[in-house]
């Protein structure tokens, strides 16, 4: 025993309390038993290396005897927060880490983590990314996310892919207010997420993705821009106002496929959603490019035939209103001649010479039937075509001029 150090355990009797003091009941005066309050640790090893009160087995009331903070945990037995987060010892040691103010480094204290009801729960302190879903928890809290889902905004992708990836707002499901998600944008239409416009072509991409192509300002091809497929409303500057709905379709170049595309129906003033515009059993495409007749007149040359009879009932030019140019018109050369034959009857006169003389029949070579075709009455003989006896004599045109030999024009030449 050393002398004045009845227990040995390094402190001198006179500093260790009354002498009938006994801190741990054992039956030893604290003066001579060399752990005082009975907690595993020598009266002297507390005082002078743990600097613990010797006479309290849990220095700091932290629920946790010195002993185990010195021996198990390591932590300090004189503070109740050994790594001053904030957490009190007694719960940092269960569920986080003693000896951590962070303990997964998620840059959120222990103490807030564990304390600190964030969307209706706590984060897990152990783990930097409760949810897992690619953001550590102090970023959750930085964006305002909810670090208990992956998807916070509930649209189909999650606050990592948002944030890190897409660069979209992890609290709204449609970043860019055009009415369609953020994971329709990214994973059906890959459209951007961030514009609501992708194409910018005036169309927003809630309507390109229903009726056009939203990543082609021009789905079709056909040189009209989409939005301009669409009815419009547009204010006193001609500024859209609103897009109301689609006029073309802007997925196909002809919308009514008449053979005439949109464009050209612009061109042409044809209606681009009636593959007929004069309903005259035309195509447009067909008049323009096959008959040359207007796509809007179902009377191109104003005869008063339709082009459609005139093409295939008639045989005729629908541009000409005097197809075979015998000087008749064919709507009467139709009825009453031939309408693709200047000469019907072969006679040498034009069917408009022998239409207009009341006397002559164009589907007659010889009109009086004198025996002489009417072509060669008036262009070498002179004599009436519609009179077989041209000078009145008694004796016909044919007789005077094939069998006797007389003037036909002198009624004294018989």
């Amino acid at each position: 025993v050393t002398a004045g150090d009845c227990d040995s355990d390094g402190l001198l009797d006179i500093h260790e309390g009354a002498p009938a003091a006994d801190a741990d009941g054992d039956g030893l005066h604290d003066y001579c038993d060399p752990d005082a309050d009975g907690d595993g640790l020598t009266d002297g090893a507390e005082q002078h290396t743990h600097f613990s009160d010797f006479l309290n087995n849990d220095t700091d009331f932290d629920q946790l005897d010195d002993y185990k903070e010195v021996i198990d945990l390591g932590s300090n037995p004189s503070s109740n927060d050994t790594d001053g987060d904030g957490l009190e010892d007694e719960n940092d040691h269960i569920f986080c880490n003693i000896l951590e103010e962070d303990t997964d480094t998620d840059g959120l204290s222990d103490e807030y983590e564990f304390y600190t009801e964030v969307y209706g729960s706590y984060t897990d302190c152990e783990d930097p990314d409760t949810d897992d879903d690619g953001v550590l928890d102090g970023s959750e809290k930085t964006y305002g996310t909810n670090p208990h889902s992956s998807d916070t905004d509930g649209d189909g992708l999650t606050d990592a892919e948002e944030i890190y990836t897409h660069l979209t707002d992890p609290l709204d499901s449609d970043t860019d207010d055009d009415g369609l998600s953020d994971a329709e944008e990214v994973n059906t239409h890959n459209t951007d997420p961030d514009d609501a416009d992708t194409d910018d072509d005036g169309l927003g991409d809630d309507k390109d993705v229903t009726y056009c192509d939203p990543n082609v300002a021009d789905s079709d091809n056909d040189t009209i821009a989409d939005v301009d497929e669409f009815v419009l409303e547009v204010d006193d500057n001609n500024n859209i106002i609103a897009v109301l709905y689609p006029y073309t379709d802007c997925k196909k170049s002809d919308t009514d496929d008449d053979g005439l595309t949109d464009p050209s129906e612009v061109t042409y003033d044809t209606d681009p959603l009636d593959s007929d515009s004069d309903d005259d059993m035309l195509n447009d495409g067909a008049e323009v490019y096959t008959h040359e007749t207007d796509p809007n007149s179902d009377d191109t040359d104003g005869d008063t035939l339709k082009d459609h009879d005139e093409i295939n009932t008639h045989s005729t030019d629908p541009t000409l209103e005097d197809s075979d140019f015998d000087n008749l018109d064919d709507d009467l050369d139709v009825v009453h001649c031939n309408g693709t034959v200047a000469d019907t009857d072969g006679d040498g006169l034009d069917d408009g010479y022998e239409y207009n003389d009341p006397d002559l029949d164009c589907t007659d070579s010889d009109s009086d039937d004198d025996g002489l075709d009417d072509g060669v009455e008036v262009n070498t003989h002179g004599t009436n075509p519609g009179n077989e006896d041209t000078d009145g004599d008694g004796v016909t045109d044919y007789t005077e001029i094939v069998v006797n030999g007389t003037d036909p024009l002198d009624p004294n030449d018989n």
